[in-house]
């Protein structure tokens, strides 16, 4: 037998006479010679050992106790039907502020499309990507402004007969413009940012509808486009005399009124992006300022049409009484 053979068939046997030592051990051991002791579980620092108080009871868990002020329980039942809680009620969008909120989406969504088209031309086709998501959902936001749009009164007989003017430009007209509280035709021009002298100040208020500009330069720019019968002719009319009042800027741009401002305001853009200093735009204020007198003239025959429609009261404009120009009536 060996050595290692001969230690296991001996009986385990020891004597503990220190407690700190039994402790220590976890080991209940008596100090009779030759009888093993009892091993318990050492304690853990996690799990520090309480003592417990036998006066204090625990409540049962899940339970509470009933209020006195609680008003007993009542059957329900299928017949009765409970009176609703007085809760705040949150006021419903109308459909003018859903189809102006589409509007604004639908210009997001074509700005990223165009952005994304231009990036994904560059890197080329990708296998699994489609590029025309964002078109399908241009088209849906499209059919549901179209859907409400012609609905509409002024719609049926204004907007749909003037070339350049889709549902969606008529969308954002419909929904931003009221003509029940423009009492005259230059109240669209001070709402959408067209009144003399409106700027944007630094640390002001302004007094007109940022979007509304926005979508007014939309309507010029599909105007000049589409060649809008009587208003594209009235931009051209409109950049000839322009371009007579600022003493023909195209020649010599020395002769137009901006010419300083333009300088020192290139110059400063120049100087902090460390480039050239791009051309003079005596081209652009031509062409703004003649669009600006066409989309002035196109809300000008918004508000005279759609104020007749609506049974208000409306006034010749000056434009119309004094300067005989031409009158835009109703299509239907």
């Amino acid at each position: 037998m060996t050595e290692l053979e001969r230690r296991l068939d001996t009986p385990f046997s020891f004597d503990v006479s220190d407690n700190c030592i039994s402790q220590d051990l976890g080991v209940q051991a008596s100090h009779v010679s030759g009888k093993p002791g009892k091993i318990r579980k050492p304690l853990t620092k996690s799990e520090p050992s309480l003592s417990r108080n036998p006066e204090l009871r625990s409540e049962p868990v899940g339970r509470r106790k009933p209020s006195e002020e609680s008003e007993p329980s009542v059957t329900s039942n299928p017949e009765v039907k409970s009176e609703p809680k007085n809760e705040r009620k949150t006021p419903s969008k109308s459909a003018s502020s859903s189809v102006r909120a589409l509007v604004e989406i639908y210009y997001d969504v074509q700005d990223v499309r165009i952005r994304s088209f231009n990036r994904l031309r560059q890197v080329g086709e990708v296998k699994g990507v489609n590029p025309n998501i964002l078109k399908e959902l241009e088209n849906q936001i499209k059919l549901y402004i179209q859907h409400d749009t012609r609905e509409k009164l002024i719609w049926q007989t204004f907007l749909r007969g003037i070339k350049g003017i889709g549902p969606i430009l008529s969308g954002g007209l419909i929904s931003w413009l009221d003509p029940r509280k423009a009492k005259h035709a230059s109240s669209f021009w001070k709402y959408c940012g067209l009144a003399p002298n409106q700027k944007r100040q630094k640390g002001q208020k302004g007094d007109y509808n940022p979007t509304a500009k926005v979508l007014c330069w939309k309507i010029a720019d599909s105007f000049i486009k589409q060649r809008t019968p009587f208003y594209r002719d009235l931009y051209d009319i409109a950049k000839r005399e322009e371009t007579i009042k600022l003493n023909n800027p195209l020649e010599n741009p020395k002769n137009c009124p901006h010419y300083n401002g333009c300088i020192e305001r290139l110059s400063k853009t120049a100087n902090r992006l460390k480039r050239q200093t791009k051309k003079l735009p005596c081209k652009k204020h031509i062409d703004y300022r003649a669009r600006r007198k066409m989309v002035k003239r196109f809300l000008l025959d918004l508000w005279l049409n759609w104020r007749r429609l609506e049974g208000l009261s409306t006034s010749e404009p000056y434009v119309i009484a004094m300067l005989g120009h031409q009158k835009v009536e109703v299509t239907a």
